[in-house]
């Protein structure tokens, strides 16, 4: 295995520092936990299809 891409062992720490946190900050968007107020915008949709709802195409939608 060539070595020349690694990093330097030095660096691990500063990779689980920064593992862990962006962890848990991850779980706790996936499950809605934390949801955003300046994240919330306008998007185009092409298609947008409702579990049991009604399907619409081509609008605009608000999303976080």
């Amino acid at each position: 295995m060539s070595t020349k891409l690694l990093l330097p062992n030095q660096f691990k720490q500063i990779g689980w520092f920064l593992l862990i946190p962006a962890t848990m900050l991850g779980i706790i968007i996936i499950f809605n936990i934390y949801e955003a107020s300046w994240f919330n915008a306008k998007v185009f949709a092409i298609m947008d299809a409702e579990v049991f709802g009604k399907t619409e195409y081509m609008h605009v939608i608000k999303t976080n």
